[in-house]
């Protein structure tokens, strides 16, 4: 297919971009693991049920409902990104296959 039978769009970039997606994505998923073991931890040397019991809601509210909707996010931006580049590759061979009937 002739360049100019394409529609603009920059492949490589579309799939570093995926790329770096999951790899923040990772990154992210091992923080709020690493953070779980320091939670752990910190109730471990925390003495005093109240302390812990607020110290857990904080963590809840910062690592279950924050952290885990950024990794939704992040996520349903990096399907969104794959499945545009897709759709793209499918739209050019579409339209390459169409008007290579009219050659």
């Amino acid at each position: 297919m002739a360049d100019h039978d394409k529609i603009l769009y920059d492949e490589a970039a579309m799939q570093a971009l995926v790329d770096t997606l999951n790899s923040e994505g990772s990154k992210i998923q091992g923080q709020i693991e690493a953070l779980g073991v320091a939670k752990t931890n910190f109730l471990n040397a925390m003495g005093g049920e109240g302390a812990q019991s607020g110290f857990e809601a904080a963590y809840k509210n910062a690592v279950e409902t924050k952290l885990n909707d950024t990794m939704q996010k992040l996520g349903n931006l990096r399907s969104g990104v794959e499945d545009a580049l897709v759709k793209a590759k499918q739209t050019d061979s579409k339209i390459y296959q169409d008007l290579s009937d009219f050659a």
